[in-house]
């Protein structure tokens, strides 16, 4: 495999892992923030 093909497919793939992990990471902030909000 060239040295081009793997840039291009780590700058498909790392943006994707990003965007996945801040949604989790967003989804577990929520899941700890919307009972405090309720009871408010």
């Amino acid at each position: 495999m060239s040295t081009i093909k793997r840039g291009m497919i780590a700058a498909a793939i790392v943006p994707l892992s990003v965007v996945r992990l801040a949604a989790h990471v967003s989804n577990g902030l929520e899941s700890r923030i919307r009972p405090v909000v309720g009871r408010i």
